[in-house]
Order: structure tokens, then sequence, then C-alpha cells
């Protein structure tokens, strides 16, 4: 049953190999499933993982570019010219003629019921206020910035991370004017961006992937994921590394900790190689084949402008978390999840992975935690409410 067509404007290749490409690829797939017919327009970076998109009714149109760099100050003299546009570093950066050129020429061929234009860069390129117009926020990038302005330890970074603040503010005051709705990932964030505009602000659930419960109660090893170019991932795996795994290591000297995601540069990867029992797997197609092997995730976030989907998918495989409570934010239930502070991080994964019946029950609150708030249901009850399923 065709129930309409949508163009998808997205920041990167939905191939589910990062959090927000997760989402992204499933929100898709749900689509599709209902019968809309789906072109996708979006960049693939080329030291990222792509995984093509075979889904019936859906349309993808790729345009290679050079892969974002790690953010550093270094980074950023390299690709000086993007620091003197008004527009944020970030939207200034992966701006694409070309893209832009091929949206506005799948406009004139087809008629579109919806645009979603999902992720911060992505509203730069509509033109006017459109009916169709639906912006889907995949992180608080404005939020972010102001994060890291007031936590980023180099001085000259500090002055750059907070003129990006105020260009972000900018930024969303002029393109938000252009769109019809705003779907916000979390209720802080949501809070924050229906004093933007007009545009009827909703909270729109994130759903990852039901799978098999793959939790282990008798191993006693250790895994975290993310994309490891990502700041605020390699900011709070070098923390765990230099504040917890010794302690870890010595009371429990067989427990092993995976780490899974791609883009690693080589002076992080020889950074963990100084970690006994710590193990850089890269990119896993199937998660399924480590967290198998895995009583408990983690997750040392202390900079969210979101939703962490790395915890979402523990989750979801039924592994139980410890996680401090930043990097819960957003979420509407933290069952399946130990809230622990700095000061108590190693003590909660040491007393965790001692308590079998403890990770077990964690496991199950995790697992049906999941069904409750990140599941199919929740997100067709969304777009029932939004009047794009009847």
């Amino acid at each position: 049953m065709k129930r309409g067509r949508i163009l998808i404007v997205t920041q990167m290749y939905p191939s589910g190999s990062t959090g927000t490409s997760v989402k992204t690829l499933y929100t898709i797939r749900f689509l599709a499933k209902e019968g809309f017919i789906i072109d996708i327009c979006c960049p693939h970076y080329h030291k990222m993982v792509k995984i093509p998109l075979t889904i019936s009714g859906v349309t993808i149109y790729p345009f290679e570019k050079q892969t974002i760099g790690k953010f550093s100050f270094a980074y950023l003299l390299r690709a000086w010219k993007s620091l003197f546009s008004w527009k944020p570093f970030r939207a200034a950066k992966l701006y694409d003629r070309v893209i832009d050129t091929t949206i506005q020429a799948l406009r004139t061929q087809h008629r579109y019921d919806y645009i979603f234009f999902d992720g911060f860069s992505t509203i730069q390129y509509t033109k006017m206020l459109d009916e169709s117009h639906i912006y889907i926020d995949d992180e608080d990038i404005t939020d972010l910035m102001w994060q890291r302005t007031l936590t980023t330890p180099n001085y000259l970074l500090r002055i750059f991370y907070a003129i990006e603040w105020m260009k972000c503010l900018l930024y969303e005051r002029i393109f938000f004017r252009r769109v019809k709705e705003i779907w916000a990932i979390s209720p802080n964030t949501k809070k924050r961006l229906q004093t933007l505009s007009n545009a009827k602000t909703s909270l729109m659930p994130t759903i990852v992937p039901s799978h098999q419960n793959v939790f282990h109660n008798q191993s006693k090893h250790i895994i975290f994921s993310g994309l490891l170019s990502w700041q605020e991932n390699v900011v709070g795996l070098k923390w765990f590394l230099a504040n917890c795994w010794d302690t870890i290591h010595a009371s429990l000297p067989d427990t092993h900790l995976y780490i899974t995601g791609q883009m690693a540069d080589q002076d992080f990867a020889q950074y963990i190689k100084m970690f006994p029992h710590v193990t850089l797997l890269g990119f896993i197609p199937n998660l399924t084949s480590v967290y198998n092997r895995c009583a408990l995730a983690i997750a040392p976030i202390f900079t969210n402008a979101g939703i962490k989907v790395k915890i979402l998918t523990y989750l979801s495989f039924g592994l139980p978390v410890v996680a401090n409570a930043e990097a819960t934010w957003g979420m509407t239930s933290t069952d399946g999840i130990i809230l622990s502070e700095k000061n108590q991080f190693t003590d909660s994964i040491i007393h965790l992975l001692a308590d079998q019946n403890l990770r077990t029950s964690l496991s199950k609150k995790g697992k049906n935690n999941m069904t409750l708030h990140h599941s199919e249901k929740s997100l067709r009850t969304f777009f029932t409410q939004r009047g794009i399923l009847v």
C-alpha cells in the first residue's frame, strides 16, 4: 500500500554504523515497510563504513566527500576557510553544492508529501518556509558547543567553541523559520528548540532494532562501543582507562575490555595498547559476535546533547550498563542501567561483575525498557499522532 513520497536529507550515509545513522536507518526501514516511497540525499565520507542500503521503495543519492577530521586545533587550522563563515563550522564544512542542486532537482521531479531534514547541518538546504519541511534533531549541536566551551581544557578551543555557540544560535534562528515541525531528540532539547520559532515541536522516540538477548551471565568481560573520532567518546574512554582500569584489572585479572567502533586515529590506538587486557576491535558489522562474550557494557560519557544510542544498543542486546548520569540524559527510563558518579564508577563495575543475579535482573529490565520506550510500537504511535500514519 503506497502512502506517499518522502525526501530525506541526512548528514551521512545511513549505514547504521554510527549512533545517529542507527536512528536514521531504522526510521527509514519503518516508513518503507509502511508503504512510503523514499528518496535519500546524503554525503558519504571515504573513511567511514558504508553498508549498501537495499530496501524496497528506497532510492539513495550518495555523494562522496572527504572524511571529517577529529576536532582539534590542528584540524581547524587545516579547514581555516570555514572559520570565516557566519554559519557554524560544522554546517559550513558539511555544506555541499552538489547535494543542494540534487535536492532542488528532486523537488522539481517529484511531489513530496514530507521532506525530512535529518541533522543540524541539513537545515541550511531549506530555501523558504514550506508545509512539507520537518527538522529531525539528531543531537543538540548548539548545546554541545556550550558544554564544550565549559569543559575543554585548551583555552583557544574554548574561545572557538564559544564563538561556535553564538553562530549556532543565529543559524537556528534563521533556518528554523523555514520548517513546519521540529522533532527533538530529548526533552531538554525540545524545551530549548520550541522557543526558537513558530514550528510545532515534538519529542521523537529514538528506536533501535530488537535483538536476541545475548547477555552472558557467566562472563566477566566488558564492552564499549562508539564512533572513535567523536570527542566525547575519546575523552570518556581515556578517563576510564586512566582512572578505573588498573583497579578493575588488579581485582579481576581475567576480565577483558573490548572496544568496538570505527575512526580511531593512530595516537588513540597506541594509547589503548598501553593497558593490559584491553582490545580495540574496530568496526564490527555483527555486534552479537562480541556482545555475547560480555557481562556488561560501559558508557562513561560526560558531555551529552541528545540521547546516547550506544546505551540503547547495549540494552537492546540485553547487556546491563554502568553509566554516569550525563550519559543517560534524554532517556525516558534508566531501567537496566546502574548510574554511577565518577568516584564510584570502578566500584560499581566490580560489584556488578561479582553479582550474577543483579546482572540478570538488569538485563531483563533493560530489554523491557527498550520494548516500552524505544521500539517500533513507540515510533508508530508518534507517526500516527503526527497524522503521517492513519
